[in-house]
């Protein structure tokens, strides 16, 4: 496994940090991208597409595939030379798996950076220095404590899974976007919820990880 690169706080500031959910050993079927500040969805799996027209203020959620959100997220890093971040490994093995793009499988194995690495050697020099008490559970629920941040009632470990799997199979059975069910609707603005959350917290603590002293 290839070491992160040392980064700096300027650069943890103006990263683009990305999200993929989905199922296990499966396409991913969305991707939130936070960019300062302000956080974008792309659904991903073409059998949820219609799930767009669920509009709510709270969120922006459009349809496009994987090789056209990393083809943006090319553009973007480039131009406005920002490092693309995520909370672990996983989203460099998605784009690794999934991408059929060769070129933009190479540009983001260069220029990802995999936050956990940088966090967790944060924590533990604060627990070295007894500011904390020392991190086992490595989770980023775990670390989103240490800046006082937590998941939105009914989000959190587990859920983005079985609600994906939930709504899909009402689509399966013929449902309408403005057929399904009130709790589908509910799991869909948690799923959002969920992936936002993780994204922002990410974001937070790798600019905490590397701020000034």
């Amino acid at each position: 496994m290839t070491p992160s690169p040392k980064i700096s706080s300027q650069q943890a500031r103006r990263a683009i940090t990305i999200d993929f959910e989905g199922n296990m050993d499966s396409a991913p079927s969305l991707i939130g991208i936070h960019v300062e500040g302000t956080v974008r969805h792309f659904i991903l799996e073409p059998q949820l597409g219609p799930l767009t027209s669920l509009t709510n203020r709270n969120y922006v959620v459009e349809r496009s595939d994987l090789e056209s959100v990393l083809a943006d997220l090319d553009r973007m890093s480039r131009s406005e030379d920002r490092i693309i971040s995520g909370f672990t490994e996983h989203e460099k093995v998605i784009v690794e798996t999934y991408c059929e793009n060769p070129v933009l499988v190479d540009w983001f194995s260069s220029v990802y950076v995999n936050a956990k690495k940088t966090i967790g050697t944060w924590a533990n020099r604060r627990a070295h220095a007894g500011e904390i008490d020392k991190v086992t559970d490595r989770s980023l629920q775990t670390y989103m404590g240490l800046i006082g941040m937590k998941y939105k009632p009914g989000c959190g470990i587990n859920i983005v899974g079985t609600s994906l799997t939930k709504l899909r199979t009402q689509f399966q059975q013929g449902r309408e976007v403005g057929a399904l069910s009130s709790g589908a609707k509910r799991r869909w603005w948690r799923i959002l919820s969920h992936n936002t959350t993780d994204l922002t917290a990410t974001h937070a603590l790798l600019k905490a990880a590397v701020s000034p002293k």
